[in-house]
């Protein structure tokens, strides 16, 4: 917040920083060895302020411009170096946590072994208005009392939990995540082998708690790569756990969740997927073939027939049901699959596992097309109100499509939004 405000050190080496925000207004913050008192001006007094800051003092970037740098520097120089690094992680709140470890130094041993316990007891601390001298008394305390008063658990995994989590910025966001996710005993119990849990792991499975206790949890978060690429990812390894899911219930088997926890990488998921596809297709194959049998069988002999089918057809009729009409209706070479067989038929043609989907097109959730050119591809289209979102996209084989197909499906979802 500095970048844009004058900042100088005063005679007494505290920070002083005037605000340009249409008229100046002035705070200041005493020395590292004065506590880091802060304070505002009101009628040209200097009042104390218990709030905090909202400056980072220590921080790996580079907040300030060229003219506030050398005064900034100078000032944060003061606080030791192993506090700054300790604190270095953290946005919300690093104003508070520095000062009251100024104000009392027997917490400076505290911080530097359990920084993160620290940071979440400040974070407490400001929703619960707690005094300084109370958070400075319970941090006192022994760790796992520390941990019960924020999370209702006394736990001495609970403490190692919380030391080794690695925020990403130590946001408020990141701490209300960990307030919620930390009473979880089985997010405890997860984590209890790790030798570090990044927030990005705790984004997953509170996002997707199916992940806890998964080895793809342990295997496949890419550290160096940012959290929305890792989201994505896991999104991805998501859709494929639901096709699983579906592909065992078209074919009344159930996916047991040992298995999906035994799922090593990325590979092996590919893996069990496409067996199962095929495993799907073939039944369909099957059924397809029984259906095509029975089209001559007058219906009042046609019930016998189904039974006899073992279990390759439910029900004749099924397969004859129309889904509900789309509204970017049909174009030459995008072409709605509008009923069980065709839906069959296309996940037989490009080998995945999209005739498991005909519940999800029955109750209007999606409607699925085939892209006949620039290459033949399979679609989900999912329409909310005037949203339209392209949800899976697909060549035979689950590969990927070209920009060119890209392009195309881009430029008929424009075409329909032009029209409507």
């Amino acid at each position: 917040m500095l970048d844009q405000n004058r900042v100088e050190l005063g005679d007494s080496g505290e920070l002083v920083v005037t605000l340009r925000s249409g008229y100046d207004t002035q705070f200041k913050i005493t020395n590292w060895s004065d506590g880091l008192q802060f304070f505002t001006v009101e009628e040209d007094r200097w009042l104390l302020e218990e709030e905090d800051a909202g400056i980072f003092l220590a921080s790996d970037e580079d907040n300030y411009g060229s003219e506030q740098r050398d005064a900034v520097e100078l000032f944060v120089n003061e606080i030791p170096l192993p506090i700054r690094q300790a604190v270095s992680c953290f946005s919300y709140k690093q104003f508070s946590l520095l000062r009251l470890v100024a104000q009392y130094p027997k917490l400076e041993a505290i911080l530097l072994r359990s920084p993160n316990l620290c940071w979440l007891v400040i974070c407490f601390a400001g929703y619960a208005n707690w005094s300084a001298s109370k958070v400075a008394k319970i941090l006192q305390l022994k760790r796992a009392n520390i941990v019960e008063i924020l999370f209702g658990i006394k736990s001495k995994r609970l403490v190692k939990l919380v030391n080794k989590i690695k925020l990403i910025n130590g946001s408020e966001g990141e701490y209300l995540l960990l307030l919620k996710m930390l009473k979880d005993t089985r997010v405890i119990n997860a984590f209890n082998h790790w030798k570090s849990v990044s927030m990005i792991a705790l984004r997953i499975i509170h996002k997707r708690p199916y992940f806890i206790n998964s080895k793809l949890l342990l295997n496949e978060i890419i550290a160096d790569k940012s959290i929305q690429h890792n989201l994505i990812r896991f999104a991805n390894f998501s859709e494929t756990y639901d096709d699983l899911h579906r592909l065992h219930r078209a074919l009344d088997k159930t996916f047991e969740p040992k298995v999906w926890l035994a799922i090593k990488d990325s590979q092996k998921l590919t893996q069990l997927h496409d067996k199962w596809v095929t495993r799907f297709n073939n039944s369909e194959r099957g059924r397809l073939a029984a259906l095509e049998a029975m089209r001559d069988i007058p219906p009042f002999l046609r019930r016998n027939a189904i039974d006899n089918t073992e279990n390759l057809l439910i029900n004749d009729e099924l397969l004859e049901v129309d889904f509900p009409i789309c509204p970017i209706g049909d174009l030459p070479t995008f072409i709605q699959i509008k009923n069980c067989t065709e839906l069959s038929e296309e996940g037989i043609f490009m080998n995945h596992c999209v005739g498991s989907y005909s519940r999800i097109l029955l109750e209007e959730r999606s409607y699925i097309y085939k892209l006949l050119s620039p290459e033949r591809a399979t679609v989900e289209v999912k329409i909310r109100g005037e949203k339209i979102s392209v949800t899976q996209f697909k060549l035979a084989n689950n590969k990927k499509p070209s920009p060119e197909s890209y392009a195309c499906l881009r430029q008929i979802i424009t075409d329909f939004q032009s029209r409507n």
